[in-house]
């Protein structure tokens, strides 16, 4: 398994999240699944499943396609400057021509107007600040 280390916001986040899950003691629970279902159906409570994470990318990404959380992932490290060889290890590319290809073909379905498209909507997103 390849292990990243969680920032501070994002840990304390997924700690609430886990928290309220699973109550106080959820370091206790081991084998408990972090990401669970929510629905109205007998599936609530029970881990979520690839079908149910592919049915998640559908309607908030537009894809079925979890592995589009990848591309999001690689494409922000690389607005942020992050050298593509950095980036290749973190996706566990063997080769730095797949994540160089890989860049490249996201960068050009990017919508190069999306977040000037936001602003003139009046689009944002409101976040809590500690």
């Amino acid at each position: 398994m390849d292990e990243k280390e969680l920032e501070r916001e994002t840990s304390a986040v997924l700690t609430d999240y886990l928290q309220y899950q699973y109550g106080e003691h959820w370091q206790e629970q081991k084998e408990a699944s972090v990401w669970v279902s929510y629905s109205h159906n007998h599936s609530r409570g029970r881990k979520l499943s690839i079908q149910a994470i592919e049915q998640i990318c559908a309607k908030h990404l537009q894809t079925s396609k979890s592995h589009v959380i990848r591309h999001t992932a690689s494409l922000a490290l690389d607005d942020l400057g992050v050298p593509t060889s950095e980036i290749q290890t973190f996706l566990r590319h063997a080769n730095i021509a797949t994540t160089s290809t890989y860049l490249k073909r996201q960068k050009r379905a990017r919508n190069r107007y999306g977040r000037d498209l936001e602003q003139v909507f009046g689009i944002s997103a409101t976040y809590d600040e500690e």
